[in-house]
């Protein structure tokens, strides 16, 4: 089993163009009592960093110029040889939400072999955003 110790001593990669967001994020994970912390402002690093340091958490912005976060797990994806990589994607803005929502549709699709039907599943996710607004 994980201790909380382990949890606490995993190793956090933080990505986003915002150097305040990247700073915020730092001192909340620091005042959690994370202590092996790295962060980017630049996204095409990212799969360098996780092929070297196989991050065991990646905190990553989706909207960001030159490589959105979309961009940047496509790359993931291409260097992991079973299609797991360890990504939590943050974003302010709603209109993210659903194109995540599909990318994971994407995924699920994927590992189930296809057996969901695509279109059910859309709307599901469709309906579970709509909810979600006020």
């Amino acid at each position: 089993m994980i201790s909380a110790a382990d949890i606490l001593h995993g190793n956090i990669l933080i990505v986003d163009d915002k150097k305040a967001n990247v700073l915020l994020l730092e001192r909340m994970l620091r005042s959690a009592g994370y202590v092996s912390i790295t962060s980017t402002m630049g996204p095409t690093e990212v799969s360098e960093l996780h092929h070297k340091n196989r991050y065991d958490l990646i905190l990553l912005d989706l909207q960001m110029p030159v490589m959105d976060g979309f961009q940047v797990m496509k790359s993931l994806k291409e260097i992991e040889p079973d299609g797991y990589f360890p990504v939590l994607v943050i974003t302010a803005q709603p209109g993210y939400k659903l194109r995540a929502l599909e990318a994971l549709l994407g995924a699920a699709l994927a590992l189930s072999g296809g057996r969901a039907h695509p279109d059910a599943a859309r709307a599901t996710l469709v309906r579970l955003v709509r909810e979600q607004r006020p």
